[in-house]
């Protein structure tokens, strides 16, 4: 999609720009295993994959909780 400005007169394109999150990955003991923590989507996986919802929310908050840097 193209449109022009009314106040430039240049033609600019309609795409939008993906916004740089910087997806933080943490790696943590828990209970005798070991996980992965990706901060930014609130997600934990075990052996590339993802845990179930419920253990994977206390397991986050068991780590924000221990965490001495707030995320």
């Amino acid at each position: 999609m193209t449109r022009a400005s009314a106040a430039r007169k240049t033609v600019t394109r309609g795409r939008r720009k993906t916004v740089q999150t910087g997806d933080k990955f943490v790696r943590f003991a828990f209970e005798g295993h070991d996980y992965v923590l990706d901060l930014g989507r609130s997600r934990v996986y075990e052996n590339f994959t993802a845990v179930e919802a419920s253990k994977g929310f206390a397991i986050l908050g068991f780590y924000r909780q221990s965490s001495p840097a707030q995320v």
